[in-house]
This record gives structure tokens, C-alpha cells and sequence, in this order.
């Protein structure tokens, strides 16, 4: 009998923790929680996605503390842009080329009709990468910028 009464002892012991628990839980002040805004991305190997990634917090603090970025890649920016539209993301990560052919029903947006709204270009973050090439004779001498 000394073994069921601890089993018992354990169950109750675990039930009223795990009420306790729940108490805390939803006691919590409704302020507290934070609002959500979803960005839909590229894959995470993605320029986009890296991006999207290491500007949440800025977002974040920038709009007060009130809201949680989350950053949710998909296969491709035609399927974030698609995502987006059909109401799984509050924005959506697109370049001009996306948004081209998204206007002319192009492409992967010929015939598609978005269930829950359009995108609008609000946003425009211009990321810019430049390379530099040099004759294969005259690089050796180039190690750095001024020796250009």
C-alpha cells in the first residue's frame, strides 16, 4: 500500500504544479502580449531572408516594443509574394522584377487572383553589391581600392 499512496501523492503533486502553471500563465496582463507581423521570405540561403533576419529587432524597437517580427522563408519570393496575398504574412520580401510581373500578370502570376489583398511597393530597401574586374596582366599589382 506505501507505493500507491506515493503514486497518488506524485499525481496530485504534478496536478495541482501543473495548475498552478496554467494560473500564471493566464494571469498574465493582455498588454503583455505582443502583436505579430509575419515576413515572408525567400528560402534562408537568400539574400532576402538574411536581410529580413537582421533587421527584426531594429523593427521591433522601432515600432515600440509592441510587436514580434518573425521571418518565414519560403521556396521561392514568388511563393512569399503569394503567401503574403493569401493572408500568411503581413509582408512580403519582393524585388522590382517580382513586383513587374506580378502588375503585368506575368509569369508565375498569370491568371492569379490573390484571396486576401494585393501587395503594394511601400518599402524599398535597395541593397547594392559591386564588383570590380581587373585585366589578369595588371591585377597583381592591385591589392587594395587605391591601387586602382
Amino acid at each position: 500500500m506505501p507505493r500507491m499512496r506515493s503514486l497518488t501523492t506524485a499525481t496530485l503533486m504534478a496536478t495541482a504544479l501543473a495548475g498552478s502553471l496554467v494560473v500564471v500563465a493566464t494571469s498574465q496582463p493582455a498588454q503583455a502580449q505582443r502583436k505579430s507581423i509575419r515576413w515572408a521570405t525567400a528560402s534562408v540561403d537568400t539574400y532576402g531572408y538574411k536581410v529580413a533576419a537582421s533587421v527584426t529587432k531594429i523593427i521591433e524597437e522601432g515600432l515600440g516594443g509592441e510587436y514580434t517580427v518573425t521571418v518565414n522563408p519560403y521556396p521561392s519570393t514568388t511563393a512569399a509574394m503569394k503567401a503574403t496575398m493569401e493572408g500568411d504574412g503581413e509582408i512580403g520580401y519582393t524585388a522590382d522584377v517580382g513586383m513587374t510581373e506580378y502588375v503585368a500578370g506575368e509569369g508565375a502570376f498569370r491568371n492569379y487572383k490573390p484571396s486576401k489583398g494585393t501587395l503594394v511597393h511601400t518599402w524599398y530597401a535597395y541593397p547594392m553589391e559591386t564588383f570590380i574586374a581587373v585585366h589578369a596582366p595588371k591585377a597583381a599589382p592591385v591589392q587594395v581600392l587605391e591601387g586602382l
